[in-house]
């Protein structure tokens, strides 16, 4: 009886260390998330808000490369550009369903991560 007794243990203990193990990989999700946020803050504040728009306006003139420059710069692959009322957005593309959005205004600029 000893023997099914320990049995049964191994099993549970196998079980237990597989449920951690799937439990603990998720977390890293979030920290891998704010990871690129950051990534992506520390290259906007490169760039002045003039720098964007005037690539921006560039763009929409058929001059697609100070666009394609700035773009280069990110460490992430851009989804979109797109105006936003006063603002400039680059969208970039983060792991899994994560998106990153850099504002770019006039008065300062905002980056976030959300789900795509």
């Amino acid at each position: 009886m000893l023997q099914m007794r320990e049995a049964v243990g191994f099993a549970a203990f196998i079980v237990g260390a597989a449920a951690l193990t799937a439990v603990n990989h998720h977390p890293d999700h979030g920290r891998r998330t704010e990871r690129e946020r950051i990534a992506v803050e520390a290259v906007a504040g490169q760039f002045t808000h003039q720098q964007i728009s005037d690539a921006w306006t560039q763009a929409k003139l058929g001059n697609s490369q100070p666009l394609q420059d700035i773009q280069r710069s990110f460490p992430l692959p851009v989804r979109t550009v797109h105006e936003d009322g006063t603002g400039i957005v680059f969208t970039f593309v983060g792991h899994g369903t994560t998106c990153v959005d850099f504002v770019s205004h006039l008065v300062g600029s905002t980056v976030n991560a959300r789900r795509c």
